[in-house]
C-alpha cells in the first residue's frame, strides 16, 4: 500500500531541497523539514511548489536486512562460546 505526505518546496540550497511537510501531516505543532536530492525531484520544482511524497515498505530489502543481521548475531554468539 503507498502512503503519501504533500510538503511545500521551501528553498533549494547547496543541492538540497529543504521541504516543509503540509499541516495534514504535522505532529506536536513542530515545524517538520525534510532535506531531499534535488536530482530527485521532478524537472522544473522551483521554491513555492507543493510535491507529494510517497511511501511504500519495501518487503524484500526489510527481510534482507533482517537476515543480514540475524547472521551477524549468530556469528557473534558462536564467537563468544569457543
Amino acid at each position: 500500500m503507498l502512503f503519501s505526505i504533500k510538503a511545500t518546496v521551501d528553498r533549494i540550497e547547496s543541492g538540497k531541497a529543504i521541504l516543509i511537510v503540509d499541516e495534514h501531516f504535522k505532529s506536536n505543532l513542530t515545524s517538520q523539514e525534510i532535506f531531499w536530492p534535488k536530482e530527485e525531484l521532478p524537472p522544473n520544482v522551483k521554491e513555492g511548489d507543493v510535491v507529494v511524497l510517497g511511501i511504500l515498505k519495501e518487503e524484500e530489502a526489510t527481510k534482507s536486512k533482517e537476515e543480514s543481521a540475524r547472521a551477524m548475531l549468530e556469528a557473534l554468539l558462536s564467537k563468544s562460546e569457543d
